[in-house]
């Protein structure tokens, strides 16, 4: 289990408009409220609203619904639901409404207020259809896309254990539940709208024989745990808990994804944050559990927000941008997408959310969330769960012609699980976008990776491939001609190497090396080296079977011992300069 956690900075303002551009959606954005008991009534509702063009975000199981709502849907909500109102302003909350109820109507509500209802203070200005793969168990956030179950609960100590510092009161937790709404706000701001994104909410108030602000992050499964017992999952690790507590939330309902954010107050504490830690919240990366406190010192009550939309981000898949954190070599999400705007060693340095300043999010956090549109037909590549069918293609389609051209750089994805034949890997080095190794004697230049031995070698991919086909193009330019390049295999699992290596003196060799063998590289001369220009070298690996080619020409198959994840290299010995071009994986 990795976590993340945000590092303080001095609070941001946020723009007051919190809805979408109008144009995007027909309808008004309304607050949809209802007479209704039932959840899975709930979510007939929900699909009334969305298969009449309309987009519910906000979703409150089982009587609110906040999104967009055309004449057509709530003509046909009204005729089967009952419906106490339909609002697209102010609601007045008069009547017999659970305080959850009234909670989520006074959030809506400070849309249209100059005043926060909150803490006395002002608000500070400021389809391509694909085959579907039903995700697993504990697959509960892959990518940022269509509906998100989001359990909020309320934790506070009972100071049966320890002593009791903090209380949750009506007013902290409405506030509390504003910054964690206005933080999945953002994100549907960002972009989510092209995705169908929404958020349906359960609240639960949880107990613990602890002060869970009185521990560091370190010692945090000691109240997670029992606040898991509490809800009714018994004690253990608490990763896995929350992910059988989020899967349990998905499917009652019926979302696409789910997490949970454990909120615990912090009013009395001393600087707002954990104990022995400069962190003001976590996540576990790719989900399914965000914990954060209301104070969040250093950022503000405020402006908690910013936290929650930070934290969001690593629930799926974003990786940390800010100095000591990922690095620019790392890949993540489904998609494997580097960390190109990290401030160790990315290729660009811009404003991010993940990054801990700037009210946008980057190229490449998108890219790790799933949201690459390599077209521009506003679609998202990796929806291979069809999640924008529901959406309004038009309206998509129509945002796009105003997209083009827009992002400076060409997002490379990784993509094993969409299309079996389609390139999860490639690279035409026009650009060092995947932060390869570059020195006095290695560098990207003219679309190309130039190499010399003098570099380390071999240069290592950053992912292993299982079965995969790899092919690259290379190139001689200087140096010895007997002297040897090409590719390498590992096997993570037997130890064993395997390479192809050729020479511009027109030989090969293919080698099979145990683990812990040393070896004598025995060459072949042949006239498929083509000495004087490009030579492509592939490599088929499918279960234990290891191929190797030159120029499309089978020289020798293998058998891996055991079959598994593998280490791919790019090989260049000490006194030659060779090209390496066009490096692609495909799955077989």
């Amino acid at each position: 289990m990795r976590i993340l956690h945000c590092i303080m900075l001095l609070a941001l303002l946020f723009p007051a408009s919190e809805s979408f551009s109008q144009s995007l959606f027909a309808g008004k954005y309304s607050m949809i409220i209802l007479d209704n008991k039932d959840s899975s009534k709930f979510v007939q509702y929900k699909k009334i609203v969305e298969d009449s063009d309309g987009h519910a975000i906000h979703c409150y199981p089982p009587t609110i619904i906040q999104g967009y709502l055309t004449k057509d849907g709530e003509k046909t909500l009204r005729a089967q639901s009952k419906v106490i109102a339909v609002t697209d302003t102010f609601y007045d909350a008069k009547g017999s409404f659970s305080f959850r109820d009234k909670m989520v109507i006074n959030v809506w509500n400070q849309r249209f207020l100059a005043m926060m209802a909150t803490r006395g203070e002002e608000e500070k200005n400021g389809e391509n259809d694909r085959s579907e793969e039903k995700p697993g168990k504990y697959e509960t956030s892959e990518y940022m896309m269509g509906s998100v179950a989001v359990a909020v609960v309320f934790v506070e100590s009972d100071g049966t254990l320890e002593k009791k510092t903090e209380r949750w009161d009506e007013y902290s937790k409405e506030d509390m539940f504003y910054q964690v709404r206005k933080g999945l706000d953002w994100w549907a701001e960002q972009g989510g709208y092209r995705a169908s994104l929404s958020w349906t909410y359960e609240f639960m108030d949880v107990k613990t024989k602890y002060e869970p602000i009185t521990h560091s992050y370190k010692d945090a499964d000691a109240w997670i745990n029992d606040v898991a017992t509490k809800l009714g999952y018994g004690e253990g690790d608490s990763y896995r808990i929350c992910n059988e507590f989020a899967n349990d939330l998905r499917n009652k309902y019926k979302t696409n994804w789910a997490f949970v954010v454990f909120a615990v107050p912090a009013d009395n504490d001393d600087d707002g944050n954990w104990k022995e830690s400069g962190s003001v919240a976590w996540a576990n990366l790719g989900g399914p559990l965000l914990v954060m406190n209301n104070r969040c010192d250093g950022w503000g009550p405020d402006q908690a927000w910013e936290v929650m939309a930070h934290e969001t981000g690593h629930i799926f898949n974003a990786l940390d941008e800010y100095a000591g954190a990922s690095n620019a070599n790392e890949r993540n999400g489904l998609l494997g997408v580097i960390n190109g705007n990290a401030l160790d060693g990315g290729l660009i340095n811009e404003e991010c959310i993940m990054k801990a300043h700037g009210l946008r999010a980057c190229d490449f956090t998108k890219g790790q969330i799933g949201w690459i549109d390599d077209n521009d037909d506003g679609i998202y590549i990796v929806d291979y769960l069809n999640l924008s069918k529901n959406f309004n293609l038009k309206m998509v389609a129509r945002e796009a012609l105003n997209l083009k051209g827009k992002s400076r750089f060409k997002i490379d994805y990784m993509d094993p699980r969409i299309e079996k034949s389609r390139k999860f890997y490639t690279d035409d080095f026009s650009m060092n976008s995947r932060g390869w190794k570059e020195d006095k004697f290695s560098y990207v230049r003219n679309g190309s990776y130039s190499l010399n031995g003098s570099s380390a070698s071999p240069i290592w991919l950053p992912d292993t491939y299982g079965d995969a086909n790899i092919a690259v193009t290379t190139k001689w330019e200087s140096g010895s001609i007997t002297e040897s390049y090409g590719l390498d295999v590992y096997s993570m699992n037997s130890g064993d190497f395997f390479s192809i290596y050729i020479n511009h003196d027109g030989e090969y060799s293919v080698n099979h090396v145990k683990a812990g063998e040393s070896y004598y590289l025995n060459w072949t001369k042949s006239q498929l080296i083509k000495s004087e220009s490009a030579n492509v070298l592939k490599v088929k690996c499918v279960k234990n079977k290891i191929s190797f080619y030159v120029n499309d020409q089978l020289i020798k198959t293998f058998e891996d011992p055991i079959a598994g994840d593998r280490s791919i290299g790019l090989a260049v010995g000490y006194d030659v300069r060779v090209l390496f071009d066009d490096l692609t994986i495909t799955k077989p």
